[in-house]
């Protein structure tokens, strides 16, 4: 009896060690794409853009702005229509399904969103790139019934923000650095198929993957294969910039939407980015260690709420359009923000309210610092860009803000 019990004790530990986290994977040493810059993995030169950039380059920022200015409300036929939808819709699995619905509640409660727009989580967890590319799989069947009952049809659907990957199980054990390769011809596929299956897609954009280190044995898509899915999105971003055909997005019939990052949620685990960014376990992690859990999603989702709400690519995102220094909000009233930019230090002003509190996020949805007052000091961080979240006693506003 006393064997019988020790045997099931130790069972039971085994079992729980099988499907728990592993906090003690903290790091590969991989150096994030954006904190590379000019240097090399792997013969890939870092940035998000070509020759080592982070920054957009101007003719691919123009052919951004331009397109999202044609993005408007469209009837169910995809005719212009005020009353029309602004179809947003997530893609991609589980992961991606946590971090859109977090982020969907967040713009919810903006009083800058755009009123016109429809934003569907048709990200599905237990479907990575394979099963996606099967356009015959339960996957789409799911989709088809998320956008009915958001009464949006697939003529509506004009922006996709997409996280995807390529499950462990269907990875063979002597795979490398060639995964990249096998994913960007993935992805690929996805996105010429997302063209024809939603004709008016216009953008598509991508945060890469999150830190796969915590995962358990055998679950999820780990390192260093979630480093590896971000390398594949940046190569199909380059070609596209440097005008290659199989990913035309201008002209007559385009074969695929427009790419661009929108942030980067990749970080080497507890190593914090130039950013400050970064995944610990367990703090954003739940006991698989695969999907992120609360701490982790919010992590996320302000990430991908200060981008799509000041970038200039993003204007359908706003209410009105509007895209630095001052924004508006339906019953007129105004932000100010002085100096704009700033070498150190700048004043907040509404018209109709008071200040409470201000918070100051990097572009990447970082909480770098709060103010009790109208006044932020940014003399203490970086030249760029930043995004200030104001409290007043009513509501909630935004501006983006530069520090030279």
């Amino acid at each position: 009896m006393r064997f019988s019990f020790l045997l099931l004790t130790l069972y039971t530990i085994v079992f729980k060690l099988s499907f728990a986290q592993n906090c003690t994977n903290d790091s590969t040493g991989l150096i994030p794409i954006p904190d590379l810059t000019t240097g090399f993995f792997n013969g890939m030169q870092g940035g998000y853009y070509p020759n080592g950039s982070n920054t957009m380059p101007l003719q691919h920022l123009q052919h951004g702005v331009e397109l999202a200015k044609n993005i408007v409300p469209l009837n169910a036929n995809g005719i212009e229509s005020a009353s029309g939808k602004i179809g947003f819709i997530s893609m991609g699995m589980s992961n991606a399904n946590l971090f859109f619905a977090v982020f969907r509640s967040l713009s919810a409660g903006s009083m800058n969103l755009n009123p016109n727009i429809t934003m569907v989580n048709g990200a599905t967890g237990g479907y990575d790139i394979d099963a996606m590319l099967d356009t015959n799989s339960q996957y789409w069947v799911i989709l088809n019934q998320k956008l009915a009952q958001s009464g949006l049809t697939h003529l509506q659907v004009q922006v996709i923000w997409f996280l995807q990957a390529k499950h462990v199980s269907g990875i063979p054990a002597n795979e490398g650095i060639e995964h990249i390769e096998k994913m960007e011809d993935k992805f690929l596929a996805s996105f010429v198929y997302f063209k024809k299956r939603f004709p008016n897609l216009k953008q598509i954009y991508c945060s890469g993957r999150d830190y796969g280190g915590y995962s358990r044995p055998g679950a999820g898509n780990p390192e260093p294969f979630a480093y590896y899915t971000n390398w594949s999105f940046k190569k199909l971003v380059t070609r596209q910039i440097n005008g290659d055909t199989a990913l035309r997005f201008t002209g007559t019939n385009p074969k695929t939407a427009w790419l661009a990052w929108a942030g980067h949620i990749w970080a080497d685990g507890k190593n914090p980015r130039s950013d400050g960014f970064k995944w610990l376990c367990p703090e954003h992690y739940q006991s698989d260690g695969v999907h992120p859990n609360n701490a982790g999603n919010a992590q996320v989702a302000q990430l991908l709420f200060n981008f799509f709400n000041t970038d200039t690519t993003t204007s359908w995102f706003r209410k009105n359009n509007t895209t630095t220094g001052i924004l508006q909000n339906q019953n007129k009233r105004l932000i100010t923000v002085f100096p704009n930019p700033t070498a150190d230090f700048l004043m907040v002003e509404l018209t109709n309210e008071n200040v409470n509190t201000i918070a100051v996020y990097n572009a990447n949805g970082l909480l770098l610092d709060t103010f009790n007052d109208n006044k932020v000091n940014l003399s203490s961080q970086p030249t760029g860009v930043y995004i200030l979240k104001i409290f007043s006693n009513q509501n909630v506003f935004y501006s983006k803000v530069v520090k030279n």
